[in-house]
């Protein structure tokens, strides 16, 4: 997640890390659920049941949220909410 903060893509991270892409974008997904969770005013404890992390990783991305909250990380946190973040779906009017 910092590696892309940093300005990274996931087949950068990937390499870089010796990960999966896959997993990867996995990594980041799960920080742009848990950020757009807090943000709507959830609790750690609900935001830990309604994703499946573990309590660990949900303290370790909200400590990343504090870190990258600034006005200089806006630009990369929306285009995590918008890569990362199943929107719904809008039937279009006919």
């Amino acid at each position: 997640i910092e590696l892309y903060f940093r300005g990274l893509q996931p087949a950068q991270i990937a390499a870089y890390t010796a990960h999966a892409l896959t997993s990867v974008e996995r990594y980041l997904a799960d920080f742009a659920r848990v950020l757009e969770l807090y943000e709507q005013g959830y609790p750690k404890g609900a935001i830990i049941r309604i994703t499946a992390l573990s309590p660990r990783t949900v303290r370790e991305h909200l400590a990343l949220d504090v870190r990258f909250r600034g006005p200089e990380h806006q630009y990369v946190r929306q285009t995590l909410a918008q890569r990362f973040l199943k929107t719904p779906y809008e039937p279009t009017e006919e």
